[in-house]
């Protein structure tokens, strides 16, 4: 009864005049995958692969998997199995920037990227792939942050990465996805004006109010209803703090005589996580560079502005590059609750 409303009247198919004729596709679709003619399933490795190349938008798991896959220190019992790795639960573990900081990585644009001893990061890495390849390994395992933690406390001192070995040289990760153009396009498209404020809504926001917030920043088409997108971005760096702040209970500086301004909760908030290593000083450098700038659109003054200001007008470009200077530390903060 769900789809009584909206049944479709068209329906695209093929019609043979004799239904024996559509016996054999009708075997192929339904009796597995026939040495490779039939309907062969997609591992979620494979499946990784496609959305990468598709949504133009690096897999952390994938990446992790090609930086063993290419070490002469991973064992070959592990390397000749690293397929059978489920990237889901990988990806689970890297997204983590506990884990991560564990390891010796960090996350940039999408991108794996680390100081620490290559060496060092493959030992943890090569450790997370046995476990994942153990039979009695399930998702429960690390389902949650707590797990997670409890996890990665397990590993023993020969299999735990010392971060304190850096590499020579700074290295990354690679991923096939399509290097953009300095305008951040894939080359040979014709770039289109951006409709929302949020391209991809690719930031996980677990509190519920919050999270319709967020959906809407990503659906709201920000040059019809600007002054309704400009607010609902102050209320959503606001209480993304008000979140952080709750749960981790920085110390917030601020005049005993005055309300505690975002600009107090911004500040406390990226100290502690750097303190924390959620996040290093180049991801906070874009919001720590809006605050302390009276000209920006993320000031504190210019905020107030939006809801107190009837002269004050907000632009979408405006508001898309305040944004995008902040969207990663965001994405941390969020990963870190």
């Amino acid at each position: 009864m769900k789809y009584a409303n909206s049944i479709a009247s068209e329906i695209e198919c093929i019609v043979f005049d004799n239904p024996a004729e559509a016996d054999k596709w009708i075997r192929l679709k339904h009796t597995g995958e026939n040495d490779g003619i039939g309907t062969v399933r997609w591992n979620s490795r494979q499946v990784s692969i496609y959305n990468e190349r598709i949504k133009k938008k690096p897999s952390l798991a994938l990446q992790a998997m090609r930086i063993l896959e290419q070490s002469s220190d991973v064992p070959n019992e592990i390397k000749s199995r690293l397929s059978e790795v489920k990237t889901t639960n990988m990806g689970r573990l890297v997204s983590d920037p506990e884990v991560r900081s564990f390891l010796g990585i960090e996350v940039e644009g999408g991108i794996i990227k680390s100081t620490t001893s290559q060496k060092e990061v493959v030992k943890g890495l090569t450790q997370i792939a046995r476990d994942l390849l153990d039979p009695k390994f399930t998702v429960r395992d690390i389902d949650s942050k707590e797990d997670r933690k409890n996890y990665i406390a397990k590993f023993s001192k020969t299999s735990k990465p010392d971060t304190s070995k850096k590499a020579t040289m700074p290295w990354q990760a690679q991923t096939t996805t399509p290097k953009s153009t300095a305008c951040g396009r894939s080359a040979g498209r014709r770039s289109s004006p951006q409709k929302t404020l949020i391209k991809k809504g690719n930031i996980s926001v677990s509190n519920k109010r919050l999270a319709n917030i967020y959906s809407e920043l990503c659906k709201l088409d920000i040059s019809k209803f600007t002054n309704a997108v400009s607010v609902l971005l102050r209320v959503f760096v606001e209480l993304s703090c008000d979140c952080y702040i709750d749960k981790y209970k920085p110390t917030v500086t601020s005049n005993p005589k005055t309300p505690i301004y975002l600009r107090n909760k911004i500040n406390a908030v990226v100290t502690d996580m750097v303190n924390r290593k959620f996040a290093d000083n180049t991801i906070c450098k874009g919001i720590r560079t809006s605050v302390q700038d009276k000209h920006n659109i993320l000031s504190i003054d210019t905020l107030h502005a939006y809801i107190h200001n009837r002269y004050y007008s907000p632009t979408p470009q405006s508001l898309i590059a305040a944004w995008d200077n902040i969207e990663e530390f965001m994405k941390r903060m969020w990963e870190s609750m």
